[in-house]
């Protein structure tokens, strides 16, 4: 009796393969090794900047002295820009043609940021809510110029990796830096900051702070600029920059940075796959996390002395950090929100 031929058992794809198979169903194959390179350098440059410009680590402190001097043109810009904001409204702007409103926004746009950094002594959140707001927007840019047949949730996917490489390298490189010629949070170093930076100097009911020169604290040598704390001379008299918030900012500037870098982050994983319901529980739970962290940092800060406005800092950082991550979402839902009106987006985002 003949012996029918066996069927061989089917073979099962390899873990490459399945990865292959999975990434062209969810819209194509992932990035290789030199687009991810690519990408990583061109998301680096907006970090870099803003960390050398603002921060401690790089020329923070410079830069708050040099702006002051234009506050008060920077002033009459915000007025002229909120002018033709009103101008567009009256004469529906949201009406005119495309192009004009690309660049009046656009022009709108670019003026409020510089403002804001400019405006540093006065608003000091001012650069970390704009460094909060470029860098996930520079993603349609880096997308529309280098990547414009990449799948937009495959190229923000891209961006975990980028993002958390970033923050980890700027961590460590904070880390290093504040352990290096007493660049930690300490007394001394609350004064240096707060009298480089220029900041208000109040000796209501602490009369017995003032130095020998007018307008200068005990604890700074005026010829100097050494800081020195004795028995006459506590470090108490660093209340008299109690409203010197600026100081703080400059200084823990890498690590709010590396922070909103790991919040988009998770947000840019989250939207590799669009389509798995489990995110939007995903995206409570990481909200969640950054407003504990934002308030343990708010109490450690404080306890620091770091000033009397921090709060009103953090909460504008939260604020810029959910703008951030909604843009995120757009990159990869823009095409779907352009089909929807905005009473549509509104209800389901009350939905949600």
């Amino acid at each position: 009796m003949a012996e029918l031929p066996s069927q061989a058992e089917p073979k099962r794809p390899s873990i490459s393969s399945w990865n292959l198979m999975h990434s062209v169903a969810e819209g194509g194959p992932d990035l290789g090794f030199a687009s991810i390179m690519a990408l990583s350098t061109l998301s680096a440059i907006i970090p870099i900047v803003f960390i050398l410009a603002f921060s401690g680590m790089g020329f923070g402190l410079d830069v708050v002295v040099l702006t002051q001097e234009y506050h008060d043109e920077v002033t009459l810009v915000i007025k002229a820009v909120l002018g033709f904001g009103g101008f567009m409204y009256l004469f529906d702007g949201q009406y005119w043609p495309i192009l004009p409103q690309v660049l009046c926004w656009t022009m709108i746009f670019a003026a409020m940021c510089i403002s804001f950094c400019i405006l540093i002594a006065e608003v000091p959140y001012g650069p970390i809510c704009v460094f909060t707001v470029l860098t996930p927007l520079s993603i349609f840019g880096i997308k529309n110029v280098c990547f414009s047949g990449v799948k937009p949730h495959i190229l923000v996917g891209c961006y975990y990796k980028v993002y958390i490489s970033l923050a980890g390298i700027i961590l460590i490189s904070f880390f290093y830096w504040c352990t290096v010629n007493g660049n930690m949070w300490e007394s001394t170093t609350n004064a240096q900051y707060s009298h480089k930076a220029g900041c208000k100097v109040n000796f209501k009911d602490l009369e017995e702070c003032k130095g020998y020169s007018e307008g200068v604290p005990c604890f700074i040598d005026p010829n100097s600029a050494a800081i020195t704390f004795s028995q006459q001379c506590t470090s108490h008299c660093l209340d008299v920059y109690a409203e010197c918030e600026e100081a703080f900012i400059i200084w823990s500037f890498p690590g709010l940075a590396a922070m909103a870098l790991v919040v988009m982050g998770f947000i840019s994983k989250l939207l590799e796959r669009p389509s798995d319901p489990h995110n939007n529980e995903t995206v409570g739970v990481i909200a969640k996390a950054c407003a504990i962290f934002l308030f343990l940092f708010w109490i450690l800060a404080s306890l620091a002395g770091a000033g009397e406005g921090l709060s009103s800092s953090l909460i504008a950082f939260g604020i810029s950090m959910f703008i951030g991550s909604a843009i995120v979402f757009s990159v990869v839902f823009w095409n779907y929100l352009m089909g929807q009106s905005s009473v549509e987006i509104v209800d389901k985002v009350k939905k949600q």
